[in-house]
This record gives structure tokens, C-alpha cells and sequence, in this order.
């Protein structure tokens, strides 16, 4: 057995498998990596490349109400007064009936007495750049108390399918 091991080794050493010389002692592996000079107070250069990008983007511009509307209107006894209003958007809709509109309130008690007395009537899907053919009708009737009378209504644009 002795004998197989040192044929097997003398083989080895003979065919250089093992990567040493007789004699030379084992090398480290250093790998090869592209060393920058360092001189003192000199710059190294550094290659620069110029590169072209192309880019497409999609910008989309929210539809907006761009107009203020107030209505004033004198009610006298138990008259029904019927006052219309257009409203104004920044651009026409993209698509018809996508867009539609919406109000904090269709029916109001401007007078707060417990009776409405005061509605928005409108076309609710927007499909050109103005929206006509809305009122406001003031039924006098249902109006109790003398005086003047404001209420905000807020209106907004909203989506739908």
C-alpha cells in the first residue's frame, strides 16, 4: 500500500497537477485588478461617455370648473322665481357621459325655517366646454322669515362609468 501511495504521488509530481515545481514553495493567487497610478498632486483621468435618452410622457389635465356663479334673486309674497346659470370648464371632456356633476346640496332651506324652499335643477353629465340649461327655483311660498338669505353650495366634478 505504501508502495501505491508514492507511485501515485511521484505520477502527481511528475505531471505538474498539483501547479508546483519541486522545490518552489506554493504562490498566492492575486487577481488581476487594473491598479491607478497615485502620484501625488497629479489627476487621473477619468473616460466620460455621452449618452442620449429618449422619453414620451402623457400629461392629463384634470377637468375643472373655472367659473363662479352667484345668484341673487328678490322674492316678493309667495312668488316662484326660476333663475338659470351656466357653469364653465377648463377644456371639453375627452369622452361624453364620463364626466358628471355634483352639488353639496340640490334642495335647500335657505331661510332655515324647516321647510325647503329653494332647488338645483341640472343636467348632471357634462359633455361640452359649458354646461347650460341649469336653474335655481325659489319658491316664495315656502319662505318664512323677512330678510336676506345666502347659502354656499359647493359643486364638483366626478367620474363615472
Amino acid at each position: 500500500m505504501k508502495k501505491l501511495v508514492k507511485i501515485l504521488l511521484f505520477i502527481f509530481i511528475s505531471l505538474n497537477i498539483f501547479g508546483v515545481e519541486e522545490g518552489e514553495a506554493e504562490k498566492p493567487i492575486i487577481p488581476m485588478v487594473p491598479v491607478l497610478p497615485a502620484l501625488p498632486n497629479e489627476k487621473t483621468p477619468i473616460e466620460t461617455k455621452t449618452v442620449f435618452m429618449g422619453m414620451k410622457t402623457e400629461i392629463v389635465v384634470p377637468l375643472e370648473i373655472i367659473s363662479d356663479i352667484e345668484i341673487q334673486a328678490m322674492v316678493i309674497d309667495e312668488q316662484e322665481i326660476e333663475v338659470p346659470f351656466e357653469i364653465e370648464f377648463n377644456k371639453t371632456p375627452d369622452r361624453d357621459k364620463t364626466y358628471k356633476i355634483g352639488y353639496t346640496q340640490t334642495e335647500i332651506d335657505i331661510d332655515e325655517d324647516g321647510k325647503v324652499d329653494t332647488y338645483i335643477y341640472s343636467n348632471t353629465n357634462i359633455d361640452s366646454k359649458i354646461l347650460k340649461d341649469n336653474k335655481v327655483v325659489i319658491q316664495g311660498k315656502n319662505i318664512s322669515k323677512e330678510g336676506y338669505h345666502e347659502k354656499i353650495v359647493y359643486i364638483t366634478v366626478e367620474t363615472h362609468d
